[in-house]
């Protein structure tokens, strides 16, 4: 029983990378693009703890917040267009009043609807990893 129950850890990790991709998708497909470096941003993270207390993370990545080209303007220099207000801003700051919304702006979530819409396949990506290890081990 023990190796089953590593074998299971094991599956658990591949299964939430192949559910986070399908958050991630459809995450991107959601947000609201501008400059389109918030939708860069979105993916999943790492697979973080062990056995069966296995977690992933989808959502804005850190090391996305560098300038982006922005919107081509004739006419302007580059350090006129790095200057323009679209330009600026790290993702991980405004990530989370474009989902949640401020005070002055209606949110427009992007996360929390990926997942609720996705939730059956996700689960269905974990039991598939889940199942293989399982007919693995009855073979055996």
């Amino acid at each position: 029983m023990r190796a089953s129950d590593a074998a299971l850890a094991r599956a658990l990790g591949p299964g939430l990378q192949a559910g986070a991709q399908v958050v991630s998708r459809s995450a991107k497909d959601r947000v609201p693009v501008w400059t389109g470096k918030l939708q860069r941003s979105l993916g999943p993270g790492r697979v973080e703890g062990s056995g069966r207390d296995q977690l992933i993370r989808v959502g804005i990545r850190p090391g996305f917040g560098a300038p982006s080209r922005g919107r081509s303007i004739k006419g302007q220099s580059r350090k006129a267009r790095e200057a323009m207000p679209w330009n600026r801003g790290e993702p991980r700051v405004y990530g989370p009043f474009v989902e949640r919304g401020t005070s002055k702006m209606r949110g427009r979530p992007y996360l929390v609807p990926a997942l609720t819409e996705n939730e059956r396949e996700v689960t269905r990506r974990v039991f598939e990893r889940v199942e293989d290890v399982l007919r693995s081990i009855a073979r055996r």
